[in-house]
């Protein structure tokens, strides 16, 4: 790569994180011409906003992505308005960075659930319940995950991954019936508080199978007692 390459590489960023400059000035200048900016030093008030507005030229351009930089007078213009507009663009950065996160986030899960799903296939019976806890805290995660994640097909994934973690965890009943069990309820009732219909009657179609209804029917006994008493604490108290 020449210099004349290498220097060229540069212009056009360069020039993206000016005009969001100047498209920063370009906000103050509004601000001021239609009487809402409020005096709290010139200096200061044009200085932030240029310096907000480079930087959401900058995001806008190669963060976001609103425009291919190869179209050079477009994507100028497109980061003159990204500095204009610098807060509603810093806050789309922000979200596309928390989007990210938790896409790599709920990634790590998934690979986590595989483990799982695998070991638990092969486990014996001192393992097994152990197992058993670790699939269900990780697909309550998984389905919590699902609504910072705007990728359809990373959502498809992991409730496939849920699916079979719910499958894993039926079979396993063979072991331990009552962790088991108690899994599955956990994981139906997280699935039902986030609408995964799909995931909630498969659990409860599976927890019909589980051990011969004896481990069943003392778990849902359980869960109504404290359903009972939890309504029982909420309720208010009537005046004397």
């Amino acid at each position: 790569m020449n210099d004349e390459t290498k220097r060229n590489r540069w212009l056009i960023p360069l020039f993206v994180a000016v005009f969001g400059c100047l498209g920063g000035l370009t906000a103050w200048v509004w601000l001021y011409a239609t009487g809402e900016w409020q005096d709290n030093g010139i200096g200061v008030a044009i200085a932030t906003n240029m310096f907000l507005g480079a930087v959401a030229g900058f995001i806008g351009v190669y963060a976001l992505k609103v425009d291919s930089p190869r179209f050079v007078p477009h994507t100028l213009a497109l980061a003159l308005l990204c500095g204009f507009a610098w807060k509603p663009t810093l806050e789309a950065g922000r979200e596309y960075v928390a989007t990210q996160t938790a896409e790599a986030e709920a990634k790590v899960q998934q690979q986590y659930a595989k483990e799982r799903i695998e070991l638990l296939k092969d486990a014996d019976p001192e393992m097994a319940p152990e197992l058993i806890r670790d699939l269900e805290s990780v697909s309550q995660e998984l389905m919590e995950s699902e609504v910072a994640i705007r990728d359809p097909r990373l959502r498809l994934e992991l409730n496939s991954v849920v699916a079979h973690s719910v499958e894993a965890i039926s079979e396993a009943a063979q072991f331990a019936p009552r962790d088991s069990a108690q899994a599955l309820i956990s994981v139906e009732e997280a699935a039902v508080a986030r609408g995964n219909m799909r995931v909630s009657r498969s659990a409860r179609n599976r927890l019909e199978n589980v051990d011969d209804g004896r481990e069943l029917e003392a778990l849902e006994e359980r869960r109504r007692l404290e359903a009972l008493e939890e309504r029982r604490r909420q309720r208010p108290e009537k005046p004397e």
